[in-house]
């Protein structure tokens, strides 16, 4: 998609591959997030087993339970792991820098994630350079007015840091960093 400027907004998509190593990095570092997530789906489509067992009409033919508890298993780790990892390969990851905010809707882990910061809550926005697993990316820190994180998108390409800059100085934020950092 790349960016667009459309009523002094600037937009684009972040790489894809900064998002799959985000994900992957994630995974590594709290694998039982998403085991906790796969435990819960098992429950669930095990329960609604059970509750269509319970069924008095002499029609009602619920799934036996030893294939029951194969395919709640294997649908539950598909959704767990295999679904995410699906979706981090073809979801995009919007970002729209307006005169609003800065907004990202994103696919993450099992959901999708939309988060918005008003310009008068963004203290700092710093453009450097993030390396992951040897690879190098463009990306923009996103600072409070205390200089607490509040996150972290990764640039297209064709971001221009004289573009962000010039959208930030009209709700009177500082762009640190250097193009090409």
């Amino acid at each position: 998609m790349g960016k667009a400027a459309t009523d002094n907004a600037l937009r684009w998509v972040e790489p894809k591959a900064y998002r799959r190593l985000i994900y992957w990095l994630n995974e590594r570092d709290r694998p039982l997030d998403s085991a906790r997530f796969a435990l819960g789906c098992f429950a669930i489509l095990l329960g609604l087993r059970f509750i269509a067992g319970l069924r008095t009409d002499p029609d009602a033919h619920p799934l036996a339970w030893g294939p029951m508890v194969g395919l709640a298993l294997g649908a539950s780790l598909f959704i767990a792991y295999g679904l995410p990892l699906i979706l981090s390969h073809i979801a995009p990851s919007i970002v729209i820098v307006s005169d609003l905010g800065i907004n990202n809707n994103r696919f993450f882990g099992t959901g999708w994630r939309i988060q918005f910061w008003p310009w008068d809550r963004i203290g700092l926005l710093v453009a450097e350079a993030e390396t992951l697993s040897d690879r190098t990316f463009r990306v923009l820190t996103v600072y409070d007015c205390d200089a607490a994180f509040l996150a972290r998108v990764a640039l297209d390409g064709a971001v221009a840091l004289t573009d962000l800059e010039s959208v930030a100085a009209r709700h009177g934020v500082e762009v640190a960093g250097q193009e090409g950092d």
